[in-house]
């Protein structure tokens, strides 16, 4: 009989087009709105079809909504949730944003390499990859073509094949989701 897993701690799942999969633990002790909503988002199948538009070599891989066709419910903010023992280290799972005050409910981005200090203090960790290393190296490294970015000093590419997720799911492994707190306005 295999053993459940109560840790408390989710798992979600993306299975991208391919058939390769990526699992990530979500950490709801230092970013609880953050899992709560990306837990909403795919009960809403708000990932499906979804594609990887950013990748910022040795920087983040992040799938992206075209905010122009970007179906409403996804577009909120929430307020950060900085945790003094969230790291950002490579394959971290962060939550897309403006560096200032707040988190976009809706977009994540796995860490690359070399920008801890870029990230540590100023944007909401919500977990770390546990599997699928391969398959998040071969997206870091498919061919690309730059495109416009308003980040001074970031170089952001999208792949020139579109690499899709076909949906992500989860595990709640014990936790007990809560309501998704979120702010009035919309992110830009």
């Amino acid at each position: 009989m295999e053993k459940q897993n109560m840790s408390g701690k989710p798992t979600i799942c993306i299975r991208m087009k391919n058939h390769a999969e990526i699992v990530v633990e979500l950490y709801p002790q230092s970013a609880p709105n953050a899992v709560n909503s990306i837990l909403e988002l795919i009960d809403q199948k708000g990932f499906e079809e979804l594609a990887i538009q950013r990748i910022a070599p040795d920087f983040v891989l992040q799938p992206w909504f075209d905010e122009v066709h970007m179906d409403q419910r996804y577009q909120y903010v929430m307020e950060k949730e900085i945790c003094p023992e969230f790291s950002f280290t490579r394959y971290t799972v962060g939550m897309a944003g403006n560096e200032e005050i707040a988190s976009c409910g809706c977009i994540f981005f796995v860490m690359g390499d070399g920008c801890e200090e870029r990230l540590n203090g100023k944007f909401t960790g919500a977990g770390k990859v546990i599997s699928g290393f391969d398959e998040l190296e071969r997206i870091m490294h498919v061919k690309t073509r730059e495109v416009v970015c308003d980040m001074e000093g970031v170089v952001v590419r999208e792949p020139v094949i579109p690499e899709v997720i076909q949906e992500i799911t989860y595990e709640l492994n014990g936790y007990e989701r809560k309501k998704v707190v979120k702010r009035l306005e919309v992110f830009a």
